[in-house]
């Protein structure tokens, strides 16, 4: 159920934070339950995930000793696990909204396809793969009914889609061609690089428009989240620095170790945060 990634999973507490209504005690008990559904749903999904690529797994010196893979875990039990998570995590959502409703199966259905199939097909799978965060942010903004920034959400795409190509590009220099998962065989190194930096503009371009045009009946002045910008381009120009010199096949270890991002991560969040309620 991979519990390290379930952090992700805090994306559906954005919305609150960027509407302001972060401090508010009514909302707390709905974005835990979004945390909670989303936690259950793409757990379910890594088990999933684990059982198709089973057979690919045995054969990784890492991925090998994976509870599936080594035989620790059965599939049927698996699969029995996976069915009871994504059922009751589909009862939850069931007594929110309807958007809310439509989004997690959404998600469910995409990630399962992906499972199955698209995690073989070059680009798709990426932006499969960075659809799913846009989709947690916006599952947030639904269960306390307010409006997602387009800017923010597309933000957020290129974001995840930025670090994505990173770890493509990372598993790309392994000698072994046998432990690498198989779509990265389809791609060039080159062209992985380009889009890298095309996502790289792209985010800051469209969280540059975001602090100009995002939530504006709420954030009045927006001197502070203009100046956030500067740190937020810093952050993405110094990973895809390291991405593209040394690889980044683990963006969480790289952001626990990498000094120069952490403290213009803690300037940008505290721009960012100040320039959300100073100014509202």
């Amino acid at each position: 159920m991979r519990p390290r990634q379930w952090s992700k999973n805090s994306l559906v507490l954005v919305a609150a934070l960027t509407s302001g209504n972060v401090f508010e005690f009514k909302v707390w008990p709905k974005l835990v339950l979004a945390f909670l559904i989303f936690t259950l749903i793409s757990s379910s999904i890594y088990l999933i995930n684990d059982i198709c690529d089973r057979k690919s797994d045995e054969m990784h010196p890492k991925k090998k000793h994976r509870v599936i893979a080594s035989g620790k875990l059965n599939t049927k039990t698996a699969l029995v696990a996976a069915f009871l998570l994504a059922t009751v995590g589909v009862c939850g959502v069931a007594t929110q909204s309807t958007k809310s409703f439509l989004i997690v199966v959404s998600y469910l259905g995409i990630t399962v396809l992906y499972s199955i199939k698209l995690k073989y097909v070059p680009i798709i799978e990426i932006l499969v793969v960075s659809l799913g965060f846009v989709l947690r942010v916006w599952f947030g903004a639904s269960v306390i009914s307010v409006p997602m920034s387009t800017w923010l959400g597309t933000s957020i795409f290129f974001g995840a889609s930025m670090i994505i190509i990173a770890k493509r590009l990372a598993e790309s220099r392994l000698h072994d061609k046998r432990f690498v998962r198989h779509v990265i065989l389809k791609y060039n190194r080159k062209v992985l690089r380009s889009v890298e930096i095309f996502a790289a503009i792209s985010v800051i371009l469209t969280y540059s428009l975001w602090t100009a045009f995002g939530q504006q009946d709420f954030i009045t002045q927006r001197i502070l989240l203009n100046i956030s910008c500067l740190p937020f381009v810093a952050a993405v120009a110094r990973f895809v620095y390291i991405a593209q010199k040394d690889g980044i096949e683990e963006p969480e270890e790289f952001l626990l170790s990498d000094h120069i991002t952490q403290v213009m991560g803690a300037i940008f969040i505290t721009l960012l945060t100040a320039g959300i309620f100073v100014n509202s």
